[in-house]
């Protein structure tokens, strides 16, 4: 009989605790209308996800081996191949048939404005680029703010390569261009990934340039061609700023003396950076592959230069072996030598003066917030040859690109 009331006993307590944790249960249980998300929550859940996407893209990006994106860049100020000298349009054939794969975009004067409207719309970059009047300065300021947004390869259309951009880059780095003969950085065959802290340090330089300022570590050569200082500032205060221990650069004294031996290969923070180096060939004793025979007998000493890497192998040229004058008939040169050319035909190169005046603008912000991000649907598609349109339609492709054959 006792045993049966301590068994009654047991069996109610155990019903007790079982219906104590169903009531625990129960009550941790969200109402159905807590089910639903607010609009708050789905937009902060979106942000989430936009930025792991993000930070999935530059990890691989940066870290993953992806490297540069297979595009090229190119500018005129027509955008078209066909309205180009003959010499450039067979000269630009070439390149693009030693990058197969590569992408080209090709960027007018009204593409590119109409590009940074679009994308750099919240700083002072469109009316900056409207202000100015030189062709080469337009192209310096639209192939920097392309490739600090997208990232990529660019080429001025009388630069001749030996090597495939693929060979020059590899899949790690993350920044090349060659230093010039001056000392300064040049412009005219360079790459980066998208949102290279380099690349949009330059745009800041460049609008320091247009108005008289100085960076803070100073322009770093005595070159005054707006592209090729305010790239070397960019660089010098990348390198300083991310690792001053491996920053071995160092002022030259006179135009045409070269910085004390630069470091050519550089891992900086997260830039994997390689730099080239421009030197003047020897066309008279020299090497035959360096200094070809197109070269040895054009009377034009611009074509007497040529972009090295660090174990001096020539991997291009700042001029294709046909060109007979600075800007090879391309376009964005004046067409009167200036009389500091007339002056010295000799050292008649450019990085030998500031001859052209400046215009106004800085940016509201720093560079490394320029414009917003549009979705990727939204942004210009690879393969076009010209920018999309403030409206966000595209524009026509630029005409007289044939199929590469």
């Amino acid at each position: 009989m006792n045993y049966l009331k301590v068994l009654v006993v047991f069996f109610v307590f155990l019903l007790g605790m079982v219906g104590i944790y169903l009531t625990q249960l129960h009550l941790q249980q969200p109402d159905i209308f807590d089910l639903v998300p607010s609009r708050s929550q789905l937009q902060k859940h979106l942000l989430q996800q936009l930025q792991l996407r993000q930070f999935k893209k530059n990890w691989k990006t940066r870290r993953g081996g992806v490297g540069i994106p297979h595009r090229i860049v190119l500018t005129s100020k027509d955008g078209e191949l066909k309205k180009l000298p003959l010499a450039v349009q067979a000269n630009v054939r070439r390149m693009l048939k030693l990058n197969p794969g590569f992408k080209p975009r090709w960027f007018s004067d009204h593409s590119c404005q109409t590009y940074l409207k679009r994308y750099y719309r919240k700083t002072k970059l469109p009316d900056l680029f409207a202000s100015v009047e030189r062709g080469s300065y337009r192209g310096d300021i639209c192939r920097a703010a392309v490739l600090a947004r997208e990232g990529g390869f660019y080429a001025d259309v009388d630069v001749e390569m030996k090597l495939s951009f693929k060979e020059l880059a590899g899949p790690n780095v993350t920044f090349l261009a060659s230093y010039s003969e001056d000392g300064s950085v040049l412009n005219a065959m360079m790459g980066a990934v998208p949102h290279s802290p380099i690349m949009e340090e330059a745009l800041t330089n460049i609008v320091r340039w247009q108005t008289n300022q100085t960076p803070p570590g100073g322009w770093g050569t005595t070159s005054e061609w707006m592209g090729p200082t305010t790239m070397l500032a960019a660089l010098k205060a990348v390198k300083q700023r991310d690792c001053p221990s491996q920053d071995k650069t160092t002022t030259p004294s006179d135009y045409f003396q070269f910085a004390a031996d630069p470091e050519l290969e550089l891992n900086c923070s997260k830039e994997v950076i390689r730099m080239f180096r421009e030197r003047g060939l020897d066309c008279d004793f020299g090497s035959q592959e360096d200094c070809p025979q197109a070269r040895r007998d054009n009377p034009f000493d611009g074509v007497k230069f040529g972009i090295f890497d660090k174990d001096f192998h020539i991997v291009a040229w700042p001029r294709f072996a046909d060109c007979n004058t600075w800007g090879c008939d391309s376009g964005g040169w004046p067409t009167d030598p200036p009389a500091a050319w007339e002056a010295d035909p000799e050292n008649s190169a450019p990085g030998t003066g500031a001859l052209f005046s400046r215009g106004a603008g800085s940016l509201d912000k720093k560079t490394s917030q320029l414009g917003e991000e549009a979705d990727e649907d939204d942004a210009s598609k690879e393969g076009s040859l010209h920018a999309l349109s403030e409206d966000g339609e595209e524009a026509s492709e630029a005409k007289g690109v044939p199929e590469v054959v």
